[in-house]
């Protein structure tokens, strides 16, 4: 039974990252020394390699040449090899795996961090084989615009969007609906049939590129790249750019946000020891340090804030995301995704009262909408 005569052969031999990474998945796998993987334990850890079924499919017939339905360690590294090109951009095929190139990554895989030189050899990469070049990061301007959609829609930056839904958006664009369930397939990498936000701006990204003509060909799988381009943090970095002739536009979020990180001992005190009658009431003091911030973020004059704008400022505080999760849907009462005045006061009262060790309510007591909602002027009338 000669397997190695027609086993796939490297062109160039094994890196030694790949040497070190490869044998270390490989032994893992076949702790009896046997020499062989078999297909069910192959396919428990390729999956974790986020790539759709049908393209490690098209992996191990790449690598399982004679059909046995196991791979040698030459098989083995050889499907490794292909994973890790697939990950980068290209679409596996014979030949693929004859040169180095970036190595896989897996999820969960249970084995040390692999080296920092990761990805050092894809200057080696076959050149009759470009990566998807036109595959660009999104541009933070669209990271802004398609958040905010996504905002409005969900209600919060750490929402899903059902399946149902985000069909309803995508067919908007009068593309075929092929590509659309390619496009889906690419930003579903968990087969979850929701997306969430970095999924969704990658989305609507393809979509955009492809109804330009900017993207001709949608790639196997999505660069780690361009994910990393449409995660919040990039969309927490963008902020309106017209700073030209007002100087507390993002200098003031900037350095205002002590204000959300650095409670006062007052604050402090009576979040955590006032009694309950004064623990969900706003002072005039806390009014108008709100009132000020808003109207320094506020630059349109429209009375209002977008999500983008109260999302980039509420990241300043650096609480969880679970907490200012929380803090938005309690604060976004009418579940529009703009915040006035009254809702924006809410949402930084209860930015400080977690700071300060508080816990969130349930839902926001009435007497803090109210003490906000008052007019500044005269507090404490409604007493007399």
């Amino acid at each position: 039974m000669s397997v190695s005569q027609s086993a796939p052969q490297f062109k160039v031999g094994l890196t030694p990252e790949e040497k070190s990474f490869f044998s270390e998945v490989f032994k893992s796998l076949d702790p009896e020394n046997t020499g062989i993987v078999t297909g069910e334990k192959a396919r428990s850890t390729f999956e974790k390699s986020g790539l759709p079924p049908s393209i490690l499919g098209e992996i191990w017939q790449l690598a399982d040449t004679n059909n046995l339905g196991f791979l040698t360690q030459f098989g083995f590294c050889y499907a490794m090899r292909l994973i890790g090109y697939t990950q980068a951009g290209y679409h596996p095929s014979a030949g693929l795996g004859d040169t180095p190139g970036p190595l896989p990554k897996f999820a969960n895989l249970g084995l040390a961090p692999l080296s920092a030189q990761a990805t050092r050899n894809i200057s080696s990469a076959p050149t009759q084989l470009p990566v998807a070049s036109y595959l660009t990061s999104v541009p933070p301007t669209d990271v802004q615009k398609f958040s905010q959609l996504f905002v409005k829609t969900v209600g919060s930056t750490t929402g899903e969007l059902g399946g149902t839904q985000a069909r309803d958006i995508f067919m908007k664009a009068k593309l075929p609906t092929v590509i659309l369930g390619q496009i889906w397939s690419l930003v579903d990498r968990y087969n979850t049939g929701q997306l969430g936000l970095p999924a969704f701006v990658i989305a609507m990204h393809l979509i955009q590129g492809s109804l330009s003509g900017q993207i001709t060909q949608l790639p196997t799988v999505l660069p780690e790249s361009i994910w990393q381009s449409a995660t919040p943090q990039v969309a927490n970095q963008q902020q309106p750019v017209d700073t030209g002739n007002r100087q507390t536009s993002y200098g003031s979020v900037s350095s205002q946000a002590t204000t959300v990180r650095r409670p006062t001992s007052r604050e402090v005190s009576a979040s955590s020891v006032a009694p309950v009658s004064d623990e969900w009431v706003a002072t005039p003091t806390m009014k108008q340090q709100y009132a000020s911030i808003f109207n320094n973020l506020e630059k349109g004059k429209s009375g209002h804030l977008n999500p983008n704008q109260v999302a980039s400022f509420l990241m300043t505080s650096k609480l969880g995301e679970q907490d200012l999760a929380t803090i938005w849907d309690l604060s976004d009462t009418q579940n529009t995704g703009i915040f006035g005045l009254t809702e924006f006061s809410i949402a930084l009262f209860l930015v400080n009262r977690r700071l300060a060790g508080g816990s969130l309510p349930n839902i926001v007591p009435h007497s803090l909408i109210e003490s906000l909602s008052a007019p500044a002027s005269a507090p404490a009338a409604a007493s007399a």
